[in-house]
């Protein structure tokens, strides 16, 4: 006769039984319990409503296309440079094909009749496509300075050469010397393509007092001319985009 312990206590079937509901039991307690939560809210709906430091609060959002509606109005108007476009002026290039066509045919030079855009081109900005190939097109403190100098040779000459020639229609820069302020509205039109009307006098406000007070200085109506000349070869309007 066997004893108890030559018996088995549970059968072959039993012990299966038995594994498959603990082997369910120990996966239940694996599961994380931010599995069974419940909120079904779109991601980038609504902000987390805990207290955490300020950058995982502003990091809520699923994507970068998500709308933001801020909750307080901007306090400043300032705009980034990013979303702008920086002042560019123009290029050499420009310039030599421009100012002969300003000028009737007269241009920059040096004292042996070189032709300074040319000579100075390089230095000035532009690519020689050998040690750059981009050209740069920023108004710097040295395009100011040949600016000013390149102003105020044309401006010379054609101040000299209007004086020369007796057809008033053909002339640069003084068309209308008994009338300043519709010679001003000429030159105007002419260098920064603004058409002031007849009866305004906005927008040559500060050029014709620029002329009375260096007429009243020098007493001489070339240097006036040549003044507002050069005054308005150096402005923005002329050379900046």
């Amino acid at each position: 006769m066997m004893s108890l312990l030559d018996k088995p206590i549970l059968s072959s079937r039993s012990r299966l039984v038995f594994g498959v509901l603990w082997l369910a039991l120990v996966l239940m307690g694996c599961e994380s319990p931010e599995a069974t939560n419940t909120n079904t809210e779109t991601p980038g709906t609504t902000p987390p409503t805990s207290s955490n430091s300020g950058a995982q609060a502003q990091n809520w959002t699923s994507n970068h296309w998500t709308k933001v509606k801020p909750s307080t109005p901007p306090t400043s108007s300032y705009v980034d440079p990013q979303y702008g476009r920086e002042a560019r002026r123009i290029s050499v290039l420009h310039l030599q094909r421009m100012i002969p066509k300003l000028f009737d045919g007269l241009t920059w030079t040096d004292s042996r009749k070189n032709n300074m855009f040319s000579k100075l081109g390089v230095t000035l900005g532009q690519a020689d496509y050998i040690y750059a190939t981009q050209s740069h097109r920023k108004p710097t403190m040295l395009f100011m300075k040949f600016m000013d100098d390149m102003a105020g040779q044309l401006c010379g000459k054609a101040v000299e050469a209007d004086n020369k020639n007796e057809n008033f229609a053909k002339r640069m820069l003084i068309r209308y010397p008994r009338d300043p302020d519709k010679n001003l509205r000429f030159l105007r039109l002419k260098f920064h393509t603004i058409a002031v009307p007849e009866d305004s006098n906005e927008g040559i406000q500060n050029l014709r007092k620029l002329y009375d007070n260096v007429l009243r200085a020098t007493q001489s109506i070339d240097k006036a001319w040549s003044a507002v000349c050069v005054s308005m070869m150096t402005s923005p309007e002329f050379f900046a985009y």
